[in-house]
């Protein structure tokens, strides 16, 4: 495991895409072979799965964290740009790391990502309580 110290700080990230921002949060490790891209359920923002991004960062793996449009430092419309904000989010995560790429979402947004044609598919999916909104 990983010491607080040794693991890299959370960095601010904004990424764009054609009809807005999202903000996000990684924790970046520039030699890691995993990256995971973190989406919280529908009505909350990035901090309610901080903690698991904290877990993985401890256990050496890249993370990128985002505020969907409409949530936490977000703007925008969640039903019309969330496909959107996110595939930017992954494509954005896929260009930054020489290794695989995993995908959590957590309740509706497991929905939004399963409705989403990623160009490259993820190494692997997990859904945590999802549903259908």
């Amino acid at each position: 495991m990983v010491t607080a110290t040794d693991r890299p700080a959370p960095v601010a990230v904004e990424i764009t895409y054609d009809h807005g921002v999202t903000h996000g949060v990684s924790w970046q490790w520039p030699d890691s072979d995993l990256a995971i891209l973190l989406l919280h359920d529908f009505g909350a923002d990035l901090d309610k799965v901080r903690w698991l991004c904290e877990r993985f960062a401890n256990a050496g793996v890249h993370v990128l964290a985002i505020d969907l449009p409409g949530h936490g430092l977000s703007d925008g419309e969640l039903r019309s740009e969330g496909a959107e904000a996110v595939t930017a989010s992954y494509r954005s995560l896929c260009d930054s790391v020489n290794g695989a790429v995993a995908v959590v979402a957590n309740g509706a947004s497991a929905h939004l990502l399963l409705s989403i044609d990623l160009v490259a598919s993820p190494v692997a999916a997990a859904f945590l309580n999802p549903r259908r909104d």
